[in-house]
C-alpha cells in the first residue's frame, strides 16, 4: 500500500480468503522502497477471521507490505486490509 504521504499506523487488520491459509508472514514498512523495517511478525495464521494486529511504531512511513514466506492451499490471499493510522495531535 503506497499512501499519499507518510503516516504512522498504531494497528492493522487482516482477512484471508476461502482458497488458502497464510502461515508465515509480516508487516513491513518502507520510505524508500529499497530499506524495509519490520513493524510485525508472524501473530497468526491468515485465514477467513477477520483479526487486529498493534504496531507499535513512532516513524511516519509512506509504504507497506505483507511480506508473506509461507502459505499453503490452491491460491492463498488477503481478502481485506485495513491500516489505522495515528491522527496528529494539534
Amino acid at each position: 500500500v503506497r499512501c499519499p504521504e507518510s503516516v504512522r499506523i498504531h494497528k492493522f487488520a487482516l482477512k484471508g480468503v476461502q482458497s488458502g491459509i497464510i502461515r508465515n508472514w509480516k508487516l513491513q514498512a518502507s520510505n524508500n522502497d529499497t530499506e524495509w523495517a519490520d513493524l510485525y511478525e508472524n501473530g497468526a495464521v491468515i485465514d477467513q477471521s477477520f483479526n487486529f494486529y498493534n504496531v507499535d511504531s513512532l516513524i511516519k512511513y509512506s509504504t507497506y507490505r505483507i511480506w508473506i514466506s509461507d502459505a499453503v492451499g490452491e491460491l492463498p490471499g488477503l481478502n481485506k486490509w485495513q491500516i489505522y493510522t495515528v491522527d496528529e495531535l494539534v
